[in-house]
């Protein structure tokens, strides 16, 4: 994360509030968008079986991409394939 910049003359309120740095306005909307746009891509690229993957976390369970979508489940390993039998 880039270092907050110093507080400026006509943004003492921003500073005070403790969001110096945040971005505002149209920066902001177009990253919430590309971060959306990248998760549905990601979701329609995986229910429809061009990619898969799987995170699994000791003791927690795993998450997996299966034939059926996405999956959570406290299995310790998984095993994942993508495409046609």
């Amino acid at each position: 994360m880039a270092p907050v910049p110093p507080c400026e003359i006509g943004t003492a309120s921003r500073c005070r509030s403790g969001l110096a740095g945040i971005e505002e306005g149209p920066a902001a909307m177009k990253s919430l968008i590309v971060v959306i746009g990248t998760i549905v891509v990601l979701v329609l690229l995986v229910s429809s079986g061009v990619l898969g993957g799987a995170i699994c976390l000791n003791n927690v369970g795993c998450l997996a991409s299966q034939d059926n979508g996405i999956t959570i489940d406290s299995r310790e390993s998984v095993t994942v394939s993508t495409g046609n039998p």
